[in-house]
Parts: structure tokens; sequence; C-alpha cells
């Protein structure tokens, strides 16, 4: 396996306790490797302060795949705060 290197990056609005915002990725391989892979989405969290709990969930739809397949990825955060 091969290194790799990827950049995350987020654009997001706070509407009270909700979170909304558009999020992405890009993926490189190094050293030579040829594989390159991109993807947007959306993103939507909310925070409970009585609890002290945060949730945050993400759909990506990848595209400009080179050396693999596209698809679309889905992501789930949990955040205690002790």
């Amino acid at each position: 396996m091969n290194d790799e290197l990827v950049v995350e990056w987020g654009l997001g609005k706070h509407h009270g306790l909700l979170d909304l915002g558009l999020v992405g990725y890009s993926r490189w391989e190094l050293e030579g490797g040829k594989a390159e892979t991109h993807a947007v989405g959306v993103s939507a969290g909310y925070f409970w302060p009585q609890l002290m709990m945060g949730i945050d969930a993400g759909v990506y739809q990848e595209h400009s795949v080179k050396q693999g397949f596209e698809g679309t990825k889905f992501r789930v955060a949990l955040t205690k705060v002790f």
C-alpha cells in the first residue's frame, strides 16, 4: 500500500444547536501512484447540552475518480463531552 494525501474541507452554518454544511474531500496516492478521488456532500449535526453529547452525519458523492470506483460514502460521528 502506498502513502496518500487526504484533504478534507467544510463550510457550515449554525442554526441554534443544529449545524448544516457542505463538505468534501480529495485523496491522492503519493510516490508515483495514479489513484485520485474527489467527493462533495452534505453534513448535519446536532448537540444536546443536557446530555453533553453531539452527533454529526454526512453523505459524500465521489466524482473524478482515477484508478478506482465512484460511489457514495456515509459517515456518522458521536461525541461525548466529559
